[in-house]
């Protein structure tokens, strides 16, 4: 299975520190139809050095990289490199460390456990539609909105409660 048609070829920014995983991933992506090159990083400063020269499509990004975090590096893309889609693939479990990927404005997120097959229906979905995430993540996102719709519902009902009693 290739990604869904679309005529333009893509650069792919693929940033892991373990090699071998690279390689492995590397391999895979550049068998893609839609796959114009493959570009490596093994660090997060690599990757910043690497969007300063070159146009990058989608960054595949793991979540935990030496040198600049991840997190810092989703940032940096976002406001700097707005054509840039960024997908993190992780190894990583936690909903703090997926929540704040997600508000840092990542385009989507894949669990490494789920193979390759996940890694190109988000790169599909963030082609054709700007993102990508599987049910966990939008789990999270729902009952992440819950809470804050509750507490700030709540907060409201105790401005009014207050008011009322001190007129």
């Amino acid at each position: 299975m290739s990604f869904s048609t679309s005529k333009k070829k893509l650069t792919f920014l693929l940033a892991e520190d373990d090699r071998m995983v690279r390689e492995g991933f590397k391999a895979l992506l550049e068998q893609e139809p839609m796959v114009a090159s493959v570009v490596e990083a093994g660090s997060g400063d690599e990757v910043l050095a690497i969007l300063a020269i070159q146009s990058i499509d989608i960054i595949l990004l793991d979540a935990k990289m030496p040198g600049i975090p991840s997190m810092n590096v989703v940032k940096q893309v976002v406001s700097e490199y707005t054509d840039t889609k960024i997908i993190v693939v992780s190894g990583l479990s936690g909903t703090a460390l997926q929540f704040n990927l997600l508000r840092a404005g990542i385009h989507g997120f894949v669990q490494k456990l789920n193979g390759f097959d996940e890694v190109r229906k988000a790169i599909d979905a963030v082609i054709h539609s700007n993102q990508y995430f599987p049910p966990a993540i939008l789990k999270l996102l729902q009952e992440n909105f819950r809470v804050q719709f509750a507490a700030t519902h709540s907060a409201h009902r105790q401005g009014i409660s207050f008011a009322a009693r001190h007129r």
